[in-house]
């Protein structure tokens, strides 16, 4: 099992206070001050095509100058030749342009829609149930199986196995398998209705944002009544690019 993160802000050093989140949300609850999962990588819509890609063309200094050519032909008695002889390469130049680039973007919004349509199973009231990439949210935990891909950032909670081998080809074009680790504290939790257990609270305190894609600094807390069992602050996940294995301690708290 793995869990995108969801909560709020810590406004003292900017890391991210997150707790699962195993049931559907109610319409009363505040909605999640995260961004939502859905991809969007397109430029226009089919509003904004014609005035923003008109301006982007125009920020041009060659097409600028063409521009303000053809408005002085326009002028009568200044031009000694027609102004076609300027409008109509200017016009045929931005056309062929904005007809390369909405078809660019077109491309990208059915990307987009392929990537946000697919389905992924996450924890919902006791029992995992597909919803769509762009439906997942911040907190979610969700199951992830072989040889599938991830649906969003993840922490990666709960395994069959002691550790998992995954691969990054499509962050950085490393094919080779990687290592990651869990926390022994939660190896216990392999099933839905493990997560959904009213006795057990899982918390994660992670670092802000960053670049970094071989490392991750944060604290993962699980409560069960009094007790309380969580990583160390600032233990990370270890395994780089070489595969190394993921290095995570423990601590018992009273």
């Amino acid at each position: 099992m793995a869990r995108r993160k969801k909560g709020d802000i810590d406004a003292t050093d900017n890391r991210r206070v997150v707790e699962a989140r195993t049931r559907e949300p109610r319409p009363d609850e505040p909605k999640s001050c995260f961004p939502s999962n859905r991809v969007t990588s397109s430029k226009y819509t089919a509003l904004t095509f014609l005035p923003k890609n008109l301006f982007e063309q125009f920020r041009r200094v060659a097409n600028f100058y063409f521009l303000c050519v053809a408005a002085i032909q326009l002028i009568p008695n200044v031009a000694p030749v027609t102004p076609l002889t300027s409008i109509l390469p200017l016009a045929f130049v931005v056309t062929v342009t904005a007809v390369k680039q909405a078809y660019e973007d077109h491309q990208r919004h059915l990307a987009d829609h392929e990537i946000n349509h697919k389905r992924s199973a996450v924890v919902r009231d006791g029992k995992l149930v597909n919803v769509l990439y762009e439906q997942i949210e911040v907190g979610d935990i969700v199951s992830v199986r072989n040889e599938e891909d991830f649906p969003c950032d993840l922490v990666l909670l709960s395994t069959q196995d002691d550790r998992v081998f995954i691969t990054t080809a499509n962050l950085d074009g490393e094919s080779n398998l990687k290592v990651k680790g869990t926390l022994p504290a939660l190896s216990h939790l392999s099933t839905p209705e493990h997560f959904c257990n009213p006795a057990i609270r899982i918390r994660v305190e992670a670092e802000a944002p960053n670049a970094d894609l071989y490392s991750f600094a944060g604290r993962v807390s699980v409560e069960s009544g009094t007790a309380a069992v969580a990583s160390p602050p600032g233990c990370h996940d270890s395994g780089g690019p070489g595969g190394g294995a993921a290095q995570q301690q423990q601590q018992q708290q009273q």
